[in-house]
């Protein structure tokens, strides 16, 4: 064999999203793969891990107030371990394939401080088919669902 007839394949290095102290963020995109036990939550048990191919640009925010953009088209691992987004994500029943829009809208006073709101929607496999073609910039275009200015302040 010849090194001419080795396909090489390039491994996608997905990034993590981290959610802001602050409501605002979302993740949409599609669902390349799903992993109900694939993540760690805070208490270090099983939950959740959604790896996502973005339709639309996101940012991410660690722990030390760092802020990373992503572009559409990239990948990103979503560890569903927050309480109300791992719940959403298991009743939501999502499958490979389905587009989903996840939007960190509120926070919530709790017992031990704030809890992080998620709202989630899904577009399943098969309805895919009625989103919009990709605008000049790439990006598919999703009618009435983004907007596109609810980055908060930094």
């Amino acid at each position: 064999m010849t090194d001419g007839e080795w396909e090489e394949i390039e491994v996608p290095q997905g990034s993590y999203m981290s959610w802001a102290s602050r409501p605002g963020q979302r993740v949409i995109g599609k669902i390349i793969d799903y992993e109900p036990q694939g993540g760690v939550d805070l208490q270090d048990q099983p939950c959740p891990l959604l790896t996502v191919l973005l339709a639309e640009p996101t940012y991410a925010v660690n722990k030390d107030g760092d802020r990373r953009d992503f572009a559409a088209d990239d990948m990103i691992m979503v560890n569903c371990s927050l309480y109300n987004l791992k719940k959403g994500i298991k009743f939501a029943n999502v499958e490979r394939g389905d587009m989903i829009n996840i939007h960190f809208h509120d926070l919530t006073k709790v017992d031990k401080g704030d809890a992080k709101q998620f709202k989630i929607k899904v577009l399943r496999g098969s309805k895919i088919n009625n989103v919009h073609q990709r605008s000049a910039g790439g990006a598919p275009q999703y009618a009435g669902t983004v907007p596109r200015n609810d980055d908060p302040p930094f």
